[in-house]
């Protein structure tokens, strides 16, 4: 299941090369997954951010890439679903060693504004 089709309203590459991107994620405030993570007061789960990641970084890469380690995750503040605001997502991808290019280290950087929201460091298996 593609996260992003079904959480978000809509995404947005703006700008890319090779292995770095940068998308607009609008999150729909609406989605059934806000009803249960909050009712009165919507928050988007952590593992929603990394999975949206994990897709995102798929795009780049244009092959399907499992989570293999986190390692090093801080959600800074709270990504609150909005249809008028987007998140903001940067990507930086490198192959952990030319030799192996099945595994990716991906640098993610989350935020609105100038709020960030989350910075990680996630190493992908393709």
């Amino acid at each position: 299941m593609e996260l992003i089709r079904y959480l978000a309203s809509d995404k947005i590459r703006i700008d890319h090369t090779k292995y770095e991107a940068t998308y607009d994620v609008y999150f729909d405030p609406s989605h059934i997954i806000y009803k249960a993570h909050f009712p009165d007061q919507p928050v988007t789960p952590g593992v929603c951010i990394i999975q949206m990641i994990n897709e995102l970084a798929s795009d780049i890469t244009q092959q399907k890439l499992t989570l293999e380690c986190a390692k090093n995750v801080k959600f800074l503040s709270l990504l609150i679903p909005s249809n008028e605001t987007p998140v903001r997502v940067e990507l930086k991808l490198e192959c952990q060693a030319e030799q192996d290019p099945k595994h990716w280290v991906v640098k993610a950087v989350v935020q609105r504004g100038i709020v960030p929201i989350a910075k990680l460091s996630l190493i992908y298996a393709c």
